[in-house]
């Protein structure tokens, strides 16, 4: 029943968080508190794939292979 109102509490709904909420619970691991960011490490900005760059980099500037 925890592992349900857990999953409830988090919004999940699918089996296999189902599942991995209650060997969670019932595993003896000891659970270990989040990591925290130290203050002062700047936020990354996320990658952006360009798949022109791709093309020049590995087939030789977009060249047709076919």
């Amino acid at each position: 029943m925890k592992a349900v109102a857990e999953a409830l509490l988090y919004g999940m709904q699918d089996l296999d968080s189902l599942v991995a909420i209650h060997n969670r619970i019932t595993s003896i691991t000891p659970q270990l508190e989040p990591v925290k960011i130290p203050e002062g490490v700047p936020e990354l900005t996320p990658f952006r794939f360009n798949a022109e760059d791709y093309d020049k980099a590995f087939l030789k500037g977009g060249a047709n292979v076919c």
